[in-house]
């Protein structure tokens, strides 16, 4: 045994290395624990920002099934509204300047005259019914199929009444707006075939 009195650097040096390693295993656990604490901080942090994500899709998902819900029962009332004639449901349903164009061109370009038109088409075929199926909503637009069958019985203008029956296939685009009110209608039909099935002809150009 060295004894400690005649060589005291050797104690001394002994008790450094001693506390040199306890030094290095704190460093160690320190490390350690700076590492965990990192991790458990990331983890919180992308936990927290899923969540906040999942919210936001939450209150997405929500607003948007809303939005179809106003928008599919706005226009099951306005096909409604064409099959009864019903002008105070049908101004319900429209802002007031709605604009409606027919095969691209346009026939209606506010809200009044688009229930004139109704009112046209009604005098016309006073028996006249829609039959539809949505085929799509897409973000505030319904797409929607129609037949439309009637008898001509009354007024086409200033037409005198056929009497003839006609059915008559189109498609229409609406547009809504965040109230849930129509704003526009794409329609696309083809008008010569309700006006031949009531006896209309199409006469040929004269060519000199």
């Amino acid at each position: 045994m060295v004894n400690a009195y005649i060589y005291p650097h050797i104690t001394s040096w002994q008790q450094v290395q001693k506390k040199s390693l306890n030094l290095t295993k704190t460093l160690k656990i320190m490390k350690t624990l700076s590492k965990i604490t990192f991790l458990v901080c990331t983890i919180a942090l992308l936990a927290s920002c899923n969540q906040r994500k999942n919210d936001v899709n939450s209150e997405t998902d929500t607003k948007q099934k809303a939005m179809k819900e106003k928008i599919m029962a706005a226009n099951e009332a306005l096909f409604a509204a064409w099959n009864s004639g019903d002008a105070t449901a049908m101004e319900a349903n429209l802002a007031a300047d709605f604009s409606r164009k027919q095969n691209g061109l346009p026939s209606a370009n506010n809200r009044e005259e688009y229930i004139d038109l109704m009112k046209f088409f009604r005098t016309a075929i006073p028996d006249m019914t829609f039959t539809y199926e949505v085929v799509a909503v897409n973000g505030n637009k319904t797409l929607t199929k129609w037949t439309t069958k009637g008898t001509n019985s009354g007024m086409f203008g200033d037409q005198p009444a056929t009497g003839k029956s006609s059915e008559t296939h189109g498609f229409t685009i609406l547009t809504y707006n965040d109230e849930g009110k129509a704003i526009s209608e794409e329609a696309y039909f083809d008008q010569l075939s309700y006006l031949e099935a009531w006896g209309y002809t199409l006469t040929p150009p004269t060519v000199e």
